[in-house]
């Protein structure tokens, strides 16, 4: 289960992953000086178990807290006939300048195999198409005749802004060096990817399930259980998916820890295969 405190705090304040591009501001400075309660009621159960999903709704509980946000809209579809051409996540008014704006929010993570590919877990998905995606479709449909028919229908008068909450990491490889991808932002969240057969064999490793993404942080206060490299590999192979793990370098797991996932043969070739031949 997602600690929601601590979720709510590291979507507060972790980094953004992808830099601002063109009249695309980042969302960011609105939550520097909100605070989060330690109290905080969990998260409503969803049958929209998404880490994208449960990061909208960490963003909404943040805007309800600021004292200049409202949220007007939210997970807006825009349809041509029978069609659904696109969503836009949030529509949000600042009270205080009477600014009217369409934010997106995005939870990825990326995992540096080339300089120009950066394919997810799921090697499919991609940073550069997923940027220009967002960037060249998901923010311009805020433009569109359907959007402003929409917004008539809303009783929202325009838009005035665009605004981006991004968080996630990006994992460089532990055998190679990549510069950072020029979507990036320059203080993203770093990690490391390892193949299964080059792990350190001294290290031991602590499994992060995957609610436990969200935040990327250690339960090692909590009595976990860390794992041989052997065990690692066998755990891999046998999830056949990329696992984040937090790599400890000695018996203490507070020691020289590292955010990184491990992947196999397998994960790369299809990574590789995704990209041949395309231009991203």
């Amino acid at each position: 289960m997602i600690d929601t405190f601590c979720a709510e705090e590291w979507v507060r304040a972790s980094p953004p992953l992808y830099r601002s591009a063109g009249d695309i501001q980042l969302a960011d400075a609105y939550f520097k000086d909100v605070t989060v309660d330690p109290q905080s009621a969990p998260l409503a159960p969803s049958k929209d178990q998404r880490l994208g999903r449960r990061v909208e709704q960490l963003v909404q509980r943040l805007i309800e807290a600021h004292p200049d946000l409202n949220i007007i809209a939210q997970n807006i579809a825009l349809r041509d006939t029978q069609r659904t051409v696109g969503e836009l996540d949030l529509l949000v008014h600042d009270t205080v300048n009477d600014l009217y704006q369409h934010w997106e929010v995005t939870l990825k993570f990326y995992l540096g195999v080339s300089a120009t590919h950066w394919p997810g877990p799921n090697p499919s998905d991609n940073l550069r198409r997923k940027a220009r995606r967002m960037f060249d479709h998901q923010f311009p449909l805020s433009n569109s005749p359907l959007c402003h028919q929409r917004l008539q229908e809303l009783g929202i008068p325009r838009i005035d802004e665009k605004r981006l909450l991004s968080r996630g990491a990006l994992f460089y490889p532990a055998t190679y060096g990549l510069p950072p991808p020029a979507e990036s932002h320059p203080l993203h969240t770093r990690g490391t990817w390892w193949l299964d057969s080059e792990l350190p064999a001294s290290w031991q490793w602590e499994i992060l399930p995957r609610e436990q993404w969200i935040g990327m942080s250690s339960l090692s206060d909590k009595g976990i259980t860390l794992l041989a490299t052997h065990q690692m590999v066998d755990y891999v192979q046998s999830a056949r998916s990329p696992v984040m793990v937090f790599g400890h370098q000695s018996q203490s797991s507070s020691v020289a820890s590292k955010l990184g996932f491990i992947v196999t043969d397998q994960w790369l070739a299809d990574a590789k295969n995704t990209h041949s031949g395309k231009v991203d």
